[in-house]
């Protein structure tokens, strides 16, 4: 995950398949003062951020099943951050 005050979106991985849960590592990253990345360490069942639209595109139908998982917590991301209808699937586009 990538948090920024500009963009935030969630990565997965493109071809392979989800793993176990207990073998899931979350890795959060934030860009910070315009210039550089700090590792951000969360708690829990945190919120989110959407899923890049990019993957959405391209990843293969194997690795799809990664979003299933997240999906509650995407959602909630959306309903905090102000979105109007937070179980809106529509990928967040990057220029």
């Amino acid at each position: 995950m990538t948090w920024s005050v500009h963009q935030s979106l969630t990565f997965f991985p493109y071809e392979t398949a989800p793993l176990d849960s207990i073998h899931r590592h979350e890795i959060s990253i934030g860009f910070v003062n315009h210039n550089h990345w700090i590792k951000v360490y969360l708690e829990g069942q945190h919120p989110m951020p959407p899923v890049d639209e990019r993957w959405l595109r391209c990843a293969t139908i194997t690795a799809s099943d990664w979003l299933t998982p997240y999906q509650d917590r995407i959602r909630q991301f959306r309903y905090e951050a102000g979105v109007a209808d937070p179980y809106d699937n529509d990928p967040i586009f990057i220029e």
